[in-house]
């Protein structure tokens, strides 16, 4: 059973393995500009668990995660989180249920760093982008869905870390990218 964990601070990156194991792929990505693709850092070749936004993070169990594509956004003077005005980034997460069971969508969490320095950015929450995800995706199902957070400045879009956490008994992944 996976046990409900409160969400990872911003600043952890740290992957560490709790069940299921985690693997990453360099097979092409299906949707997201080729231009998001070519521009996005080099994942290091020491850790399985760092790839490009578009790539799918594979788990021994059959879930499949990404970070599709990353986009350039506005903060809106109704959101919560942020400053009006100010830049932010789109994040879309995608999941794909291959494990043979509903999967419980409500353990996972994103978070997201940008700029060279990888400067936390905080959750901004704004109509037409979800919140977390929720509910239970069914067997042989993909979601997705976005979410918004804020940049420090319009240079940081160059380089953004997203880190996706499946659920207490998944390892993380982080996807690096550029924004457009």
């Amino acid at each position: 059973m996976i046990t409900r964990i409160l969400p990872v601070a911003v600043a952890a990156l740290t992957l560490t393995a709790c069940g299921a194991d985690t693997k990453t792929t360099a097979a092409a990505p299906s949707s997201g500009s080729p231009a998001t693709e070519a521009a996005a850092p080099s994942p290091s070749e020491s850790d399985d668990r760092t790839t490009t936004v578009g790539q799918w993070a594979h788990a021994s169990d059959g879930l499949d995660f990404r970070v599709s594509r990353i986009e350039r956004g506005t903060i809106s003077d109704t959101s919560a989180g942020g400053h009006p005005g100010g830049p932010a980034v789109v994040v879309f997460v995608q999941l794909r249920n291959g494990t043979g069971a509903r999967f419980d969508m409500g353990d996972l969490t994103v978070t997201v760093r940008a700029g060279d320095d990888g400067t936390d950015s905080e959750r901004v929450y704004q109509d037409g982008y979800d919140s977390l995800a929720d509910g239970s995706l069914s067997p042989a199902r993909t979601a997705t869905f976005k979410q918004m957070f804020t940049v420090p400045s319009k240079a940081a879009f160059k380089t953004i870390a997203v880190e996706v956490a499946p659920g207490a008994e998944y390892p993380t992944a982080t996807f690096e990218g550029t924004a457009y």
